[in-house]
């Protein structure tokens, strides 16, 4: 039988395999290439978006900072001394990418910044991300807080605390007010709670004794803290329950057994004031933990810190000392506060009283008590602060009496005061060059301390009628 040879048919089916082979391979080989490619495309991109999202926050932080900062034009990013800060037309980072970000004018107080990034990839032309943001300048931007006709204040109710107690100091938060007070005798309640829901018929719902007496309070959270009168300067309150408050923790300052006289809080830090002492009057106090706080911050100031206010990483004295009755400190580092500034207001006689910063327009109102000669001196105070650092007296007026606290907003100023015939004093501080009185309301003792929420006055008063509700018509 003849026998058919398989051999020739055998190498072409070899040749046949290693060209389908070679052909798939470089199918595989083309598919792995676009997919890198791919990959690359996708990574490259990422990053530019991220380097242009970067451009924009580094903006916000800018604006944030200053906003005269935010000038118009192309910048360039780069940080220094831990701050974003603009430097030249653009930046050009290690792998090539190149950012700009312009800023240029929408309306009033607002910006349009465009964060552009561009790059050269390997595998293709010049290749750009734009993202846009709208700034605006947040501190002249505001929505009103008052309401109705405040030329004729109407008196809603009030509050009588016993017989010799005098009011100190008052905090609202819900229509609850926290007051504090002193007494003719030792033994009587010093911190009282009022429920105003209704605030024609507020009622007394609780009160304690803390020790000799209380200058000051504020409230954060579950707590009200407390200036007291003793060598524990710094009392914590728990007013979780309005019925039934409880002292939970009271903290002293090394070499100062003066009274404490302010207290504020912003954060987990507590600020407190007291009267001049052989040591320091300015404190700062850790009270993340309520129940023990702990002190890792002091200054001299060598005078009476009567009043404290907190904006951000700066706080405000109102003080007795001649030379600075407004202070400004540096608290960015609470273990090391400094004073950044300070304004020697016209007159040495009068001191610092009462301090409140208005967020609106970014004007600190700082009110003194009447000195010997008042004729040439002033008791109210409007300070720029826009520029913490660098405050400017704005303008001032002589009231003639003393001016123990104040609230301001839009363009009224709610002064609590010394005045027989008016205890309760509104100006219209629209123009911190022309104070011009508004309207007032008399009371029958010296009023102390206000407060202010939902367009109601809270007034605290040196007297057993402590409280006055007041709002407009």
């Amino acid at each position: 039988m003849k026998k058919i040879n398989n051999k020739g048919q055998s190498l072409l089916e070899v040749i046949l395999a290693l060209g389908l082979f070679a052909v798939a391979a470089g199918t595989v080989f083309v598919l792995l290439g676009s997919q890198f490619k791919s990959l690359e495309i996708v990574r490259d991109g990422t990053q530019a978006i991220s380097l242009a999202e970067e451009g924009l926050e580094g903006a916000r932080t800018i604006r944030d900072r200053d906003w005269d900062l935010l000038a118009l034009g192309n910048h360039g990013l780069k940080i220094s001394e831990n701050k974003w800060t603009f430097e030249g037309e653009s930046d050009v980072n290690e792998d090539g990418y190149t950012r700009s970000i312009s800023v240029s004018e929408l309306g009033v107080n607002e910006r349009m910044i465009t964060s552009t990034v561009t790059w050269t990839p390997s595998y293709l032309r010049n290749q750009t991300i734009t993202l846009t943001s709208v700034l605006s300048n947040w501190r002249n931007l505001f929505e009103p807080l008052l309401s109705g006709d405040w030329s004729n204040p109407q008196t809603l109710g009030s509050v009588d605390l016993g017989a010799g107690e005098s009011a100190t100091s008052i905090a609202v938060r819900d229509k609850f007010i926290y007051l504090t007070a002193t007494a003719n005798d030792s033994k009587k309640a010093d911190f009282f709670i009022v429920n105003a829901t209704n605030g024609n018929n507020p009622l007394l719902v609780s009160s304690l004794k803390t020790g000799d007496g209380l200058n000051s309070v504020a409230i954060s959270g579950n707590y009200a803290y407390v200036a007291n009168i003793n060598g524990n300067q710094l009392q914590i309150i728990d007013i979780s329950n309005t019925n039934n408050p409880l002292l939970v923790s009271s903290v002293g300052f090394p070499g100062n057994t003066e009274d404490g006289l302010s207290v504020a809080i912003f954060g987990q830090y507590a600020y407190v004031g007291s009267e001049k002492s052989s040591s320091q009057e300015f404190y700062i106090v850790n009270v993340s933990n309520p129940a023990n706080p702990s002190v890792v911050g002091s200054l001299e100031i060598d005078a009476n810190v009567n009043d404290i206010a907190v904006f951000g990483e700066r706080v405000f004295l109102s003080t007795a000392k001649d030379s600075g009755e407004f202070i400004v400190v540096n608290v960015s580092d609470p273990v090391n506060p400094v004073i950044s500034a300070s304004l020697d207001i016209l007159g040495a006689t009068e001191d610092g009283k009462g301090i409140y910063i208005n967020s609106q327009d970014n004007k600190a109102y700082l009110v003194r008590t009447v000195g010997g000669d008042h004729d040439e001196h002033h008791e109210i105070a409007i300070i720029d602060v826009s520029s913490a650092d660098n405050p400017t007296l704005l303008g001032s007026s002589n009231f003639g009496s003393s001016v123990n606290s104040v609230f301001a907003a839009d363009s009224l100023g709610f002064f609590a005061t010394s005045y027989s015939n008016g205890e309760f004093q509104i100006f219209n501080v629209s123009d911190p060059s022309n104070i011009i009185a508004y309207s007032n309301l008399n009371f029958s003792q010296i009023a102390t301390d206000i407060a202010f929420e939902d367009n109601t006055v809270y007034v605290s008063v040196r007297s057993n009628d402590a409280l006055r509700i007041i709002t407009s018509q």
